[in-house]
């Protein structure tokens, strides 16, 4: 596998992927802009609950103790 700036290759049984990623040139990540348009709406969007942010939170602290960074 191979990440560029708006690609991501993948090699596998000798073929090869391109997935490209558009690049809206806002500045506004995807999650943001997820988040916002639900607090406008009033709906939350299940994966950008402050629980998965929590989650993923301590996978990072558990990464930093486990390569003894911390």
């Amino acid at each position: 596998m191979t990440v560029l700036r708006n690609k991501i290759i993948t090699r596998s049984g000798g073929e090869e992927v391109v997935e490209e990623i558009e690049d809206e040139k806002t500045g506004v990540l995807p999650e943001v802009r997820k988040w916002g348009e639900g607090w406008v709406v009033g709906r939350r969007e299940e994966r950008l609950v402050p629980e998965e942010a929590l989650a993923d939170l301590e996978l990072v602290s558990f990464g930093d103790e486990l390569w003894g960074l911390r």
